[in-house]
């Protein structure tokens, strides 16, 4: 018995540390939406750049780390991951 004790022992399992591991697909499905408001309207004014920043704003999340964007001149470029996803491009 002192075998299956040591492995359900709810006081050793429940104090251990979990580790910070994210599986699957992140999700912004939790975000509050007044920068993807802004973006909406900054992108029907005609303020596509702009747009895309505050969009890549509303998807950049700093403990995931997972969004890098530049800006080259008039170029913005930006890298996102999204699961296990890599996605790149540039707005001129």
């Amino acid at each position: 018995m002192s075998f299956l004790r040591r492995i359900f022992n709810s006081t050793t399992s429940a104090t251990a540390r979990q580790p910070d591991i994210a599986f699957g697909r992140y999700t912004d499905a939790y975000k509050p939406d007044q920068l993807f408001d802004a973006a909406v309207r900054e992108f029907e004014s005609g303020e596509v750049q702009q747009a895309y920043r505050t969009f890549l704003k509303y998807l950049k999340d700093d403990q995931q780390d997972n969004i890098v964007w530049r800006e080259e001149g008039d170029t913005l470029n930006f890298d996102f991951w999204q699961g296990s996803q890599h996605a790149y491009g540039a707005i001129t």
